[in-house]
């Protein structure tokens, strides 16, 4: 009797842990902080930010309104703050490189102050353009006498200006004549171009690269 008393004292229960047990808690504790970890780097993953975003084609010089801008949500690889955010106050502020439709607007590109050396020039060419005239290219410009001889050859007007917008030139009747493309040019050469254009001179272009007076910088 004595031998069986003692074999039951000898049994061992088990016991639920209790709150108390250090193990118990840094499981918890463990087990929470993965939780948190994953959410914490999902969130990162997907996280995207508003930038503003040019709604046209912007040429430097440019004063930004409302309409000039439209937010986007977007999710940047690399460091975001180059870039002009929604709740960045733009209204007001001149545009000093050429921004392309669609393009994040960054900072630089209204912080930098707008070359006092280039002006904004529209040009009227007839008939189709070039290959490789577009916006953001650059141009020769050549001018011809719109009454001339034969023999007279046409006149480098301008050389390696940068086109910052190419438009339809139509007429009252639908009819295309032609296309307007506004050009920045170097400031003491708007007096001569000015001349030609009040001659009714036939203006014409190819694609040239840029020259270092109407590159902006």
């Amino acid at each position: 009797m004595s031998d069986r008393g003692g074999s039951a004292g000898s049994v061992l229960r088990w016991q639920p842990a209790s709150w108390r047990d250090p193990r118990l808690v840094i499981g918890v504790v463990l087990v929470v902080a993965s939780i948190l970890g994953v959410v914490l780097l999902v969130r990162s993953v997907t996280r995207t930010e508003t930038y503003m975003v040019a709604a046209h084609d912007l040429a430097p010089g440019t004063v930004l309104t409302e309409k000039d801008l439209v937010p986007v949500e977007a999710r940047l690889a690399g460091p975001g703050e180059r870039y002009v955010s929604r709740d960045v106050p733009v209204a007001g502020a001149t545009v000093s490189d050429y921004v392309s439709k669609g393009e994040l607007l960054t900072r630089r590109a209204i912080e930098s102050d707008v070359p006092a050396h280039l002006r904004s020039f529209s040009l009227t060419v007839e008939g189709p353009l070039p290959a490789g005239v577009k916006v953001g290219q650059g141009v020769d410009v050549y001018v011809t006498p719109k009454v001339a001889e034969a023999d007279t050859e046409p006149q480098l007007a301008l050389s390696g200006v940068r086109v910052v917008k190419v438009e339809r030139a139509d007429s009252g009747f639908g009819a295309s004549q032609g296309h307007v493309l506004e050009v920045l040019i170097p400031r003491d050469e708007v007096s001569a171009m000015v001349g030609h254009i009040a001659r009714e001179s036939v203006v014409s272009v190819v694609s040239a690269p840029i020259a270092a007076s109407a590159a902006g910088e």
